[in-house]
């Protein structure tokens, strides 16, 4: 609430903008197709001209709930929703009831093949250019964007005010757009950034016409460059080209694959040579701007949008160190200018890319955009010659890709762990404003080299974010302002994008609190099905089974430090080696009746890097394919995740947890522990009964106060095996033998009992404790099988063995005799 904003101690980034929208927008739901419902949503939820623009759906609430709360944090509740319809849209603000949600009743043709996710996406860019023709500033961005400084602390002060489109780049010094962060501001009605996105819309409606019979007849496959983001990056070449063009159509959407046609594909490098990224691209060199002062701006290189920038040399101002990590920088734009085709469509360039007529849905559209605004001024048509006066009288705009420190993927910097603030940083600053090596704990105050505007306080959005150690300690700036997850890249399955909230957890930017409003006390992914919902709401939170601190440790010398065997046999060995440890522990948890918390490594483990490392510094400068780091306090060190376990065969439906949300359910086991129950307030949400703290997980907390959550306590939630296998080994040495002597049984036969009696054995001590919510493995033998007859247990564990590759492969998808046997 506003009330709540003012009670902070810290002076919000949006009060210098004239920003603070939470409290000031109104409810809004409602179909858009007609231009009046438009305005009146826009009305409702825009505060001083500015929107954001959200597509969700109840399928996927996790991310939502994240930004969300991410924005209102900041002071940002000037969000508007897009959904596939009613339903959809009822179900998120009954959610969500201090937002508004819209749909509309467009639908592509059945014949067009568009999934209706299709919709989805491109309504985005069609509610973002009616926006934009109607005067408002829009911020495009997916619900996986995290938010560690305030967005328009940079946006709205120069450099970046100067440019009416900031845009992630898809991969970092590229002409590549990311379509799920785009910033618009003052745009002309009729100028080139409408026309961009009107065309992103457009192109597809006139291309999906009749079953794209146009784009076949061209030799091009069906549903050519369909989605949003494919088709942005395909029409930015002609706002830089200064005509309407084809950029990578007529090489990727060949048939018989990119590039197989040899006719299309010297048509696309005259395509690529029109275009002429590097005559159009423009880099700003070192521009220092001091952001501190209202009235002082310096800025060395004058940026003329109508010729190439100059290069000068300057300083990275002191406040932007600890996200530039460099004593200057760079920026990367280009100048948009309104399209025109000249009156002719030269064959040498693909010909008449357009059907000759346009679509029933095309007309449509335009019908549409000249009535959301019938007062704007008329665009010039990109198809008439005779416009192209007209086109090129209309000022260029500027479009910049946000250059990396600013913002983008999980892949480029948090995958390093830079957007983990516990992270040591290997910056500090001193009064000569140069670069030096800090301290092991990083950076004092937590203000240090902050935008204008942010001070304490301002390191996490919510109180819900932090764990215990974070908020007893000053954390250092986070080392990128804002971060987009954007894919997750290194787990095997495609549906591994479910488990984006693992990198928020990572970097310690996870809302638990808006995570426990949605669904309770089943916020784990062990408790949830692969959809994310709760898997069976009246089920207990499952019982754990761990490493000791001890055992952790150990992992890192799993494999003997052999320099003879050379570097990469130490890593191929050494990841085995890991790997039996975990397929030990999967084991260990089955048969226990337990779920595993997936642990880390110490990164220094010659099998991470394929050398030895005495000491990793942080932030790193690479980590090898596959491992996450993130800072480890109690040990001081930083800690590398197998992110293969990050699929989601490795934790939903009862099959892992991680180490993140083991430490948040410490933290709520401990506050449950400390206060009366009976008193306990709900965790909020939508009112339904799973919403409420979980019985059993107050039984747990009341039951087990002997010991602090997380301590360990020898006999109590602690297990060591080994002795209690040499034991039964023992008493079953003699009956071997004797049994081998008096009859027909083999040795081998023999064996196979002593290995099924030493797995009851092992179930049998582990009963012992079974009421113990979290249980510790002091060691990890390698010898305990899953016993012939427990037939459930088997199963189970060849079904967690079949879905998380990363438990027994080193790559994915390695066929069955490249990766180890289970």
């Amino acid at each position: 609430s506003t009330e709540e904003h003012d009670k902070t101690k810290f002076t919000l980034a949006c009060q210098s903008h004239d920003l603070c929208s939470v409290g000031k927008v109104k409810y809004f739901l409602g179909d858009i197709y007609d231009s009046s419902a438009l305005r009146e949503a826009l009305e409702a939820r825009s505060f001083n001209k500015e929107i954001i623009l959200i597509a969700n759906s109840l399928h996927k609430l996790g991310g939502l709930l994240q930004v969300v709360s991410n924005l209102e944090y900041l002071g940002y509740s000037h969000i508007l929703l897009l959904s596939y319809n009613r339903e959809e849209c009822e179900g998120l603000v009954k959610l969500l009831p201090q937002l508004g949600c819209v749909w509309t009743s467009f639908s592509f043709d059945p014949d067009s093949g568009m999934h209706e996710r299709f919709v989805l996406w491109f309504l985005r860019y069609r509610t973002m250019v009616r926006a934009l023709r109607l005067g408002y500033n829009v911020f495009l961005m997916d619900n996986d964007v995290v938010f560690f400084e305030d967005p328009y602390t940079y946006f709205k002060r120069p450099p970046f005010s100067s440019f009416t489109v900031i845009n992630q780049q898809e991969w970092p010094n590229s002409h590549t757009a990311n379509g799920g962060f785009i910033y618009v501001q003052n745009a002309q009605a009729n100028g080139p950034t409408v026309w961009l996105f009107m065309e992103v819309t457009d192109r597809v409606l006139r291309y999906a016409d009749k079953d794209w019979a146009w784009i076949r007849s061209l030799g091009l496959r069906r549903q050519c460059m369909h989605m949003d983001q494919d088709m942005l990056k395909e029409v930015l070449g002609s706002v830089a080209a200064g005509r309407p063009i084809w950029r990578s159509a007529l090489s990727v959407c060949q048939p018989g694959g990119p590039n197989s046609n040899k006719t299309l594909f010297n048509i696309h490098k005259n395509v690529q040579a029109a275009i002429n990224w590097d005559s159009h691209a423009k880099v700003v060199i070192d521009v220092m701007i001091n952001l501190d002062s209202h009235a002082k701006v310096v800025i060395d290189v004058m940026i003329n949008w109508d010729s190439h920038a100059k290069d000068s040399s300057h300083q990275t101002p002191p406040h932007l160190l600890h996200l530039v990590h460099d004593d200057t920088y760079k920026l990367l734009y280009l100048n948009m200018t309104l399209p025109n085709n000249h009156g002719v469509w030269p064959e040498e360039l693909g010909g008449r890319i357009y059907p000759p007529e346009r679509s029933s849905l095309s007309k449509l559209f335009q019908e549409q955009l000249m009535a959301d605004c019938p007062q704007c001024p008329i665009m010039p048509d990109h198809e008439k010659g005779e416009d192209a006066a007209a086109a090129a009288a209309i000022p260029s705009e500027a479009y910049l890709f946000a250059p990396p420190w600013l913002v983008t993927s999980w892949w480029y910097r948090g995958r390093l762990g830079l957007w983990d603030p516990r992270m040591p940083s290997h910056i500090s600053y001193n009064h000569h404003h140069h670069l030096a090596e800090s301290s092991h704990h990083g950076i004092s105050g937590s203000s240090a080299g902050l935008p204008s505007g942010t001070t304490d306080g301002a390191q996490t959005f919510m109180q819900g974010v932090m764990s215990d150690d974070q908020a007893s300690s000053n954390l250092r700036p986070y080392q990128t302002a804002i971060g987009h997850v954007h894919w997750v890249q290194s787990a095997c399955d495609f549906h591994a994008n479910s488990m984006k909230a693992i990198p928020l957890m990572a970097a310690r930017h996870y809302n638990w609190t808006a995570a426990h409003a949605a669904t309770g006390e089943h916020v784990y992914f062990c408790t949830q099905n692969s959809y994310g919902h709760p898997l069976k709401p009246d089920l207990p939170l499952p019982k754990l089974l761990a490493l000791s601190p001890q055992l952790q440790a150990s992992l890192k010398d799993v494999y003997p430090l052999n320099l003879t065997n050379g570097y990469e046999t130490m890593r191929v060995n050494g990841l085995q080696a890991f790997q039996h440890r975990l397929m030990t522990l999967a084991r260990l948890a089955i048969l226990s009746d337990r779920v595993p918390v997936w642990p880390s490594v110490d990164c220094s483990a010659p099998f991470i890097f394929g050398e030895p490392q005495s000491t990793l510094r942080a932030p790193l400068d690479d980590v090898p394919w596959g491992w996450l780091p993130h800072w480890d306090s109690k040990r001081g060190l930083i800690q590398c995740f197998r992110m293969m376990l990050m699929e989601p065969g490795c934790l939903f439906e009862g099959r892992g947890m991680t180490e993140w949300e083991l430490e948040h359910l410490m933290q709520r086991m401990r506050e449950l522990s400390s206060h009366n129950l009976n008193s306990m307030t709900r965790s909020g949400g939508g009112g339904e009964s799973g919403n409420e703290v979980d019985p059993a997980l107050q039984s747990d907390a009341s039951q087990h106060t002997q010991h602090n959550w997380g301590d360990l306590v020898e006999g109590v939630n602690t297990i060591l095996l080994e002795p209690i296998i040499a034991e039964e080994k023992a008493n079953l040495a003699q009956r071997i033998s004797s049994t081998v002597n008096a009859s027909s049984v083999t040795e081998s036969e023999v064996a196979k009992q002593l290995l099924d009696q030493v797995g009851e054995s092992v179930i049998a001590a582990m009963a012992k404790l079974q009421a113990e919510p979290v249980l510790y493995l002091l060691d990890l033998p390698l010898d305990v099988t899953m016993p012939s007859s427990r037939h459930k247990q088997i199963f189970d564990y060849k079904s967690l063995m079949i879905g998380c590759h990363g438990l027994h492969c080193q790559k994915c998808y390695q066929t069955p005799g490249e990766c180890l046997p289970f």
